[in-house]
């Protein structure tokens, strides 16, 4: 078992350095916005319960300074240390994008907090080209922010991937008992490799279909996957769990822990590692 967790932490590793292989290189990044306030613990009450940020550590320890959280490492500096008459107007504004834009406007109703379009109508809600909604709130210093609807054509859905990735398991332990050798192959990237119990790493198409046809006719009469944890991001999900496992003529038994790396390769999730690890003695099993 450390062996396998050595491994996984190693794969997560490089899996991490592909994911940012596709990151152009660039000398800066944005990394916060700080907004001169007269109240700063008004101010602060404001964006807590209105806006849902947390508070993090102000960093520079002086007074009349605190810091929220806009998440991804971004972060809203608000400063009471400068004295002096704060002027906006709309043009001057940040955005935030909430996934709940609806629940968000019923709140702002809820604590009577005022809203407007971009064009200055209460209460209004303006559609952007697009089809993102968006309305304007301001904060006791009257800073313009702009909350819209978050495009979910982007937004990352984990909870369906899951299903997606539950479903094509259960297919994947199937094809191992029919012996559906053409759809065990299509299951793998094109640079997937398989890791079996005390063997060399498998590459290549050829190497992995070879594996599964040898496996397959071991005569697999039961297979199943119990996922325990899936988890990772628009490029590649970690899918850790439990496998059973009944094959040949004796009904030999096999159990243990699995991890599957999925890879997304032209828009379909296909198995970039497939690692298992016995936990019974002398068993040299393939899931």
């Amino acid at each position: 078992m450390k062996q396998l967790l050595t491994l996984c932490l190693s794969l997560i590793s490089i899996i991490n350095l592909k994911a940012q292989e596709d990151i152009p290189t660039q000398n800066s990044i944005f990394n916060h916005i700080a907004l001169s306030v007269k109240d700063v613990d008004a101010s602060v009450a404001f964006y807590k319960s209105i806006l849902n940020l947390n508070e993090i550590t102000n960093r520079t320890k002086m007074d009349g300074i605190r810091w929220m959280s806009l998440g991804e490492d971004k972060e809203l500096h608000l400063i009471s240390t400068i004295e002096g008459d704060i002027k906006q107007n709309k043009a001057v504004h940040f955005a935030i994008a909430s996934y709940n834009f609806d629940e968000f406007i019923s709140t702002l109703e809820t604590k009577q907090i005022p809203y407007s379009s971009w064009a200055g109508e209460q209460n209004k809600i303006t559609i952007r080209a697009d089809g993102v909604k968006q309305v304007y709130i301001q904060d006791p210093d009257d800073y313009w922010i702009e909350i819209n609807s978050a495009n979910k054509s982007h937004e990352f859905l984990i909870d369906k991937v899951k299903e997606i990735i539950t479903n094509k398991t259960k297919a994947f332990t199937q094809a191992h008992i029919t012996k559906d050798i053409h759809f065990l192959n299509s299951c793998f990237a094109l640079d997937a490799t398989i890791f079996p119990p005390n063997s060399l790493p498998v590459s290549g198409m050829e190497a992995i279909s070879k594996i599964n046809t040898d496996w397959v006719n071991y005569g697999i009469k039961t297979f199943t996957e119990t996922s325990l944890k899936i988890y990772g991001n628009e490029n590649y999900i970690i899918d850790e769990g439990t496998y059973y496992l009944v094959y040949g003529p004796e009904n030999t038994i096999d159990k243990g822990n699995y991890i599957n790396i999925w890879k997304l390769e032209e828009n379909e999730w296909k198995l970039f590692s497939n690692i298992w690890n016995s936990s019974l003695p002398n068993i040299t099993s393939n899931n």
